[in-house]
């Protein structure tokens, strides 16, 4: 018998709009928790930004961090954006895999075509619902990648505001990598580096330089020790009581030869991880060749590099002058 154009029986087709009803509400579901991600992220990347325009106030205004308080204003940064990341993540996660997932969305709907067996139902579907999940899915995946994305400027950020404080706190390394950052053109805080590099720069060069004493009796061990034994004594003294030392063999120790001097003072800029003794080793540096640099700036490393052999020759001239 020629079933072809047979009505379809009025169960069925109830069935079927009671089907396609719960399908809508599926997808709108689906969508409505797309939305709802989506706007997180959003309020995250402008918070995100509005901390990045207070960086920078930070750095130009010369306001300096403790350690302490940066840990307590990182604490509390990771609780309301990175946690945030976290939670909103592992929830639309599960939420689309377990509920929601476009794999049992879409056996719902072959299930539900197989049922009617009508190509008028699987053109509906085809029409109206996959063009909404397959939106949705792409939306999604946005979603996932904005959120990694700026869950990575979150730490990338977290990362330039540590460097930036331990180079305020006579951090040697951390002030080389912002000029690392200041230089590196696809760094994403190129210009926040350099800024505060520059600001560091300047802050060294013009404060007054705290120099501990030596006292009476380390100070006769002092004055007999070699060129070498001085070296091992400073490197081997923590970094804040190396001023002490460095401003006794430079001032008191007029028997050890300038040359030598010199070399050591190059040793400690090129070596030295405290930023103040760096700093201090330059400015005596530059009472005897006054290159127009700032000690923390490097340049005289490289004048002493091409202009070693020339001082030294006019030191021996001086010698032979004196005679």
């Amino acid at each position: 018998m020629n079933t072809k154009n047979k009505p379809i029986e009025k169960s069925k087709i109830e069935s079927r709009v009671s089907q396609d009803a719960s399908i809508d509400i599926t997808v709108e579901q689906y969508e409505k928790i797309v939305d709802f991600a989506h706007k997180e992220i959003e309020f995250t990347r402008t918070a995100y930004k509005w901390l990045l325009g207070l960086i920078a106030i930070i750095i130009v205004s010369g306001t300096w961090f403790t350690y302490k308080s940066f840990l307590d204003m990182k604490k509390d940064m990771e609780k309301d954006f990175k946690e945030r990341f976290d939670i909103l993540s592992k929830d639309v996660e599960k939420r689309v895999t377990s509920e929601l997932n476009p794999e049992n969305i879409n056996k719902l709907v072959q299930s539900r075509v197989e049922n009617v067996a009508a190509p008028l139902i699987t053109k509906e579907i085809e029409d109206k619902l996959y063009p909404k999940i397959i939106k949705a899915e792409e939306r999604l995946n946005i979603l996932k990648n904005e959120a990694s994305g700026t869950r990575k400027d979150l730490d990338e950020l977290s990362e330039f505001m540590k460097t930036v404080i331990f180079a305020q706190n006579d951090g040697r390394q951390a002030f080389d990598q912002l000029k690392m950052w200041a230089d590196d053109r696809t760094y994403s805080f190129n210009k926040q580096a350099e800024l505060a590099w520059l600001k560091i720069l300047d802050d060294y060069a013009t404060s007054p330089l705290v120099i501990n004493t030596i006292s009476p009796s380390e100070e006769a061990d002092l004055g007999k020790m070699s060129i070498t034994d001085f070296k091992l004594k400073y490197w081997g003294t923590p970094s804040y009581f190396r001023l002490g030392l460095l401003s006794y063999i430079w001032n008191k120790r007029n028997d050890i030869p300038k040359m030598d001097k010199m070399e050591f003072l190059v040793d400690i800029m090129k070596k030295d991880e405290s930023l103040r003794s760096v700093e201090y080793a330059g400015r005596l540096f530059k009472e005897k060749i006054k290159p127009d640099s700032k000690p923390l700036g490097y340049g005289m490393i490289d004048w002493w590099e091409k202009n070693k052999t020339e001082y030294e020759k006019s030191l021996q001239k001086e010698i032979i002058e004196k005679k």
